[in-house]
């Protein structure tokens, strides 16, 4: 299921470095691209194999479309709009939180047509607008039908605080978000954000020139626009689905670095100490990154041990064991090890009361749950536990136990 996002993931790298290259020049885009892909997150859904780096790669293709298209006397303009369109699409379809970077390359894209006074542009503008929404619905339309539009949006990650709650929090909270998207380091990955979000914008348009003016803006578009509207909305951040604001960073400082002409020895030794340089910082991340892997390895042991323990102890016969999981993580490996089998000999159910009434052979709760108050009947008894779970059978036949039921 994750090797697809590994393939599409390399070779969106490829694309947007051939892109890049046009906005910051080869090296300055090698060298983008290669800090990008050493940030936290991005190496562990690299290892984890999530699809968020496909939401990156949609922001990355439309930062290059936006910037074609401020491109003057441009050759390619149908073909960016057309890029553009689709990959916001594609993105609000992958996560719907795309709508944050979509958000920065619209309006960047709407200033610089203004400040070009292009108003068939415009009207462009709002006509691909208009589309990306009425299209994005239309694709989403089946599952508001059958699960109702309220049941799609009602998403608890993204649920408005009251200010009270909220304002307290916020900066506290936006601080661990960016120790986990720049560097492991609160007190300086926090306040670089933020001051960056607050400055980088009049520095860009301060100090330089032109095109390069133009990539970091947008960048920089990026790079704050997701603060403010967090804070309109009074919701607290996920470090997910903010992974393209470091590559915004990198391509904001990168842009914003004055060009140094080096030639002969020079330039050697450069691009000598820039690889040594980015293959131990490269080093250092998979070191820091190497606890929290082998703790999911550790996880998946635990979870195939458990499954296979239940295997070992479900009675020989026909009748499949009715398995009563209230661990999240156990449901879905459990889930998967059962499409592997020809004749699974347990049926699983999920269930989210305290008290679970359903005469289950075997019980399945983890520790998690049973910190927070959810108990089993007295007539189940312990016969497995380990760091996640405790596995529990029923002391009463099953149809004595339905009769009780």
């Amino acid at each position: 299921m994750r090797l697809p996002t590994l393939v599409l993931g390399c070779l969106n790298s490829a694309l947007t470095l051939g892109l890049l290259s046009r906005v910051a020049g080869l090296r300055r885009a090698l060298v983008i691209t290669a800090l990008t892909a050493l940030t936290p997150l991005s190496v562990y859904y690299g290892a984890v194999g999530r699809g968020y780096g496909l939401q990156l790669g949609m922001v990355q293709v439309g930062f290059c479309a936006v910037l074609e298209l401020l491109r003057p006397a441009s050759r390619y303009r149908q073909l960016a709009w057309a890029t553009l369109v689709l990959s916001s699409i594609g993105g609000l379809l992958l996560v719907p939180s795309y709508a944050y970077p979509l958000a920065a390359l619209l309006l960047g894209l709407a200033i610089g047509i203004l400040r070009q006074r292009d108003w068939p542009a415009f009207g462009t503008l709002a006509l691909a607008g208009a589309g990306i929404v009425l299209i994005t619905l239309l694709l989403y339309s089946p599952v508001g039908a059958i699960s109702g539009w309220k049941q799609l949006l009602a998403n608890r990650y993204v649920a408005s605080r009251a200010s009270t709650q909220f304002w307290p929090g916020f900066r506290p909270r936006l601080y661990e978000v960016a120790a986990e998207l720049f560097v492991p380091s609160v007190r300086l990955a926090g306040p670089l954000w933020l001051g960056t979000a607050l400055l980088g914008g009049a520095i860009s348009w301060r100090l330089l020139p032109g095109t390069r003016r133009q990539g970091a803006l947008l960048a920089w578009l990026l790079l704050a626009l997701p603060i403010g509207l967090l804070a309109a909305q009074r919701v607290f951040p996920l470090a997910r689905v903010l992974l393209y604001v470091p590559w915004a960073g990198c391509v904001w400082l990168l842009l914003s670095l004055p060009r140094v002409k080096s030639t002969g020895p020079t330039r050697q030794w450069a691009m000598r100490l820039a690889l040594v340089g980015t293959a131990g910082l490269g080093l250092f991340r998979i070191y820091l990154n190497e606890p929290r892997l082998r703790g999911a390895q550790r996880e998946t042991q635990l979870v195939q041990q458990a499954y296979t323990r239940l295997q070992q102890v479900a009675p020989a016969g026909k009748r499949a064991s009715l398995i009563g999981l209230q661990a999240p993580i156990h449901e879905l490996f459990f889930a998967h090890y059962q499409l592997l089998e020809p004749h699974p000999p347990l049926r699983l159910v999920s269930y989210r009361t305290a008290q679970p009434n359903a005469p289950f052979d075997f019980i399945v709760l983890s520790h998690a749950a049973a910190a927070s108050g959810n108990r089993v009947p007295s007539r189940y008894v312990a016969s497995y536990s380990d760091a996640l779970v405790t596995i529990y059978t029923n002391s009463v036949p099953r149809r004595a136990s339905a009769l009780l039921h």
